[in-house]
């Protein structure tokens, strides 16, 4: 294995186990490298999983900068897969942002490019990310038909990090349907998969997410409505976007 090679897997270990200053670390010298040697299209991969560290690090402009400097190269170099999984991207940090509108556009253009080439795990990526637009604008039974549809390919293709991300969204779109029994039974079977996996920040937002839910359940509500409306900031079950990350 080159030191390339050597530095980027590093950086992908460091992605996986939570560590994501060491990720943007280990990508940055794998960055100068591929640039000295003028590997543009491996630079751009390296550029791409930099930005999905900017995303969770909350950087979002310095992600949509990266995505937007990596999906020129993925254009310019007519790879389908990867422009649209930095098109995906985008579209997640615009949602992040509250840029609604824009951020379903970029969705549906990506949308279409997975179909195009059959790119299953992309596609339920996508139908996720659409279906926390529409959570996000409060349109919960039309999120639910998204994000099930979602979970049926993740399920399909055995993508688990998919699907525990899918369940944990239906279960977070029942707690603002005020449908608590159905929202634990998802978030239960959600933070169960993303321990399994060892997926730190998922099984955390969605292990949040049942005990708010379960808080809420034993709370008693005079008249309670059967349907809740939640918000970016008092939902308290948030929907988690997902970011599609190259291994390069």
């Amino acid at each position: 294995m080159t030191k390339k090679e050597n530095l980027r897997t590093v950086a992908l270990v460091y992605w996986k186990i939570g560590d994501k200053e060491r990720s943007l670390e280990y990508s940055q010298s794998s960055l100068n490298i591929y640039k000295m040697i003028d590997d543009e299209v491996s630079a751009a991969r390296v550029i791409a999983n930099m930005a999905n560290v900017y995303y969770y690090l909350s950087r979002f402009e310095d992600a949509l900068a990266a995505y937007e400097q990596a999906l020129e190269v993925a254009t310019r170099i007519g790879d389908v897969v990867f422009q649209s999984r930095m098109i995906t991207n985008i579209g997640s940090a615009y949602g992040v942002l509250g840029e609604y509108e824009r951020s379903l556009n970029y969705c549906e253009r990506a949308l279409k490019l997975d179909r195009r080439v059959m790119h299953k795990r992309g596609e339920a990526i996508v139908l996720n990310n659409i279906g926390d637009f529409y959570g996000s604008v409060g349109q919960y039974d039309k999120a639910l038909d998204y994000f099930r549809e979602a979970l049926a390919i993740s399920e399909s293709i055995n993508d688990q990090p998919g699907m525990s991300i899918r369940l944990g969204n239906i279960g977070n779109c029942y707690a603002c349907l005020g449908q608590t029994a159905k929202a634990i039974e998802h978030l239960k079977k959600a933070v169960a998969l993303s321990t399994e996996l060892k997926m730190g920040d998922v099984r955390k937002a969605f292990k949040l997410s049942r005990e708010a839910v379960r808080i809420m359940e034993q709370t008693p509500i005079k008249a309670a409505p059967k349907r809740r409306k939640c918000s970016k900031q008092s939902n308290p079950a948030p929907v988690l976007s997902d970011v599609g990350v190259l291994k390069v």
